[in-house]
């Protein structure tokens, strides 16, 4: 006989939650019940070795149960005591879905009691919240839930404090413990949400509170904490040591922390490179170490559109088109709106497969684009005169790079910086200079070529150099 939807349901429960079950029932229903030695029945025939693995109908289970208990029982009776089972296990089921969702209740309850001024009541329920998410110490949710739970007490105890005696926030800082230290370090950072942190201000409130209290719990930081301070240091402070430092520490707390904190920073070691590579610094082997590391580190779908754009291009510099048409995969699938970052990743891929006519015809026509930023369209203008100079098309060459300058004396101040007005610049300048060159004037490859090395702030540099090694081996 087939099971009923009670039987089918404790067969489908998990060993973990099904022992968690067995311990519920026994709470419910008194000792000597024929309802709980029913069920007991039902546990030693799951548990037998010949049943392992094997669906326990309810059949087997009454036949079994009559026989131990020498009954002359009618079904009736049976299906009685099964009812009684069946209301404690839906007792059960509804207790394991608000487990699930403490973390959203102790945060709805905590507001209510702090809108409400119950400050007693939120201390008492704070803290057996807190020892409620304390016994899962390997489980991220409970840890986020934790973090959200002391972000709530920390501004309930700052605005007691303010009230009542006038302390400043370094007093309630101090307070809390490790779990909201590491997501005020992981909001002070801003990785997530900000692609252009760098050389930009940014308001972190009660920034000099956290530092202070970062500087009194020194050597009482875990390895996690001091990650995340490392990755503050480095966002108030871009420099080499303090860029080495925070790699460092990721490349030992990666298998410990979530795949998205990886990301958060791979994206901010990125921006740093991305920075120094703007400003002419040769980064490339740094930039692309960071690339592989999304790869080794099975992040790549939790990485952003401008990081997967910014790895398509590094890797078509190294000529690692393996990796680059991982990337392009996983910014296909995972940005499915960003028309622009998909055309031109793929553009600047077919470019280094030589395909330089397909870049042509997937650029044109030009006036039709619209692009989410300047930044793309850039690109896009970029992409177009490598093509062009590739196919040895002279005319289309001029006209494109005539046009481009065009296009930057009219969005100068506008929509282009004066930094990214001057890449621009300079990437025109030499390549008109490198297409005219004579095949064979080694002298004029150069000196061409020690300039271009000495300038700084100039697009797509690592493709010009590599065209003028190309014709002479100056490296």
């Amino acid at each position: 006989m087939k099971n009923d939807a009670f039987f089918d349901l404790l067969q489908s429960m998990e060993k973990d939650q099904f022992q968690r079950f067995q311990k519920y029932v026994r709470i419910y229903i008194q000792k000597g019940n024929q309802a709980l030695r029913l069920f007991e029945q039902y546990c030693q025939l799951r548990g037998s070795k010949k049943n392992k693995d094997k669906e326990i109908d309810r059949e087997k289970v009454f036949t079994a149960f009559i026989e131990k208990e020498g009954l002359k029982a009618p079904r009736k009776h049976l299906l009685n005591l099964v009812n009684v089972i069946n209301d404690v296990l839906k007792k059960f089921l509804i207790s394991e879905r608000l487990e699930e969702e403490r973390g959203t209740c102790d945060l709805f309850l905590s507001k209510i009691y702090i809108e409400k001024g119950l400050g007693k009541h939120w201390e008492i329920h704070f803290k057996k919240a807190v020892k409620r998410l304390k016994n899962r110490p390997h489980d991220i949710d409970a840890h986020l839930e934790l973090s959200q739970l002391y972000a709530q007490r920390y501004y309930y105890l700052g605005k007691k404090q303010n009230k009542y005696d006038n302390q400043n926030a370094m007093d309630s800082m101090l307070q809390l413990d490790e779990y909201f230290l590491s997501l005020k370090l992981k909001w002070s950072t801003e990785l997530h949400s900000n692609k252009n942190i760098f050389g930009k201000q940014h308001d972190i409130r009660f920034l000099s509170e956290l530092m202070k209290a970062c500087e009194k719990l020194k050597g009482k930081l875990s390895a996690y904490q001091e990650m995340y301070l490392q990755a503050l240091i480095l966002f108030r402070t871009p420099t080499e040591s303090n860029y080495q430092a925070l790699k460092e520490k990721l490349y030992l707390q990666h298998e410990h922390i979530a795949k998205v904190e990886v990301a958060n920073v791979l994206n901010l070691l990125n921006n740093y490179n991305a920075l120094l590579i703007k400003g002419g610094t040769d980064r490339l082997e740094a930039a692309y170490e960071i690339c592989q590391k999304a790869i080794k580190y099975s992040c790549l779908d939790q990485m952003n559109a401008d990081f997967l754009l910014n790895a398509v291009n590094l890797s078509c510099d190294k000529h690692d088109l393996a990796l680059a048409e991982q990337f392009f995969q996983a910014l296909n699938q995972n940005f499915a709106d960003r028309n622009d970052a998909i055309l031109i990743s793929n553009a600047r891929i077919r470019l280094s497969k030589g395909e330089y006519q397909a870049v042509i015809d997937m650029l044109l026509p030009e006036e039709g684009q619209q692009f989410q930023s300047p930044s793309m369209s850039i690109r896009t203008r970029v992409l177009k005169a490598q093509a062009y100079y590739e196919l040895d098309e002279v005319v289309q060459l001029d006209n494109a790079l005539r046009s481009f300058n065009d296009y930057c004396k009219r969005e100068k101040n506008q929509s282009l910086s004066l930094d990214t007005f001057k890449s621009v610049k300079q990437f025109i300048l030499f390549l008109r200079r490198l297409n005219r060159l004579e095949l064979f004037d080694e002298k004029g490859y150069k000196k061409l070529y020690n300039e271009l090395r000495s300038s700084k702030n100039i697009i797509a540099k690592t493709w010009l150099l590599q065209k003028i090694n190309a014709a002479f081996q100056f490296e």
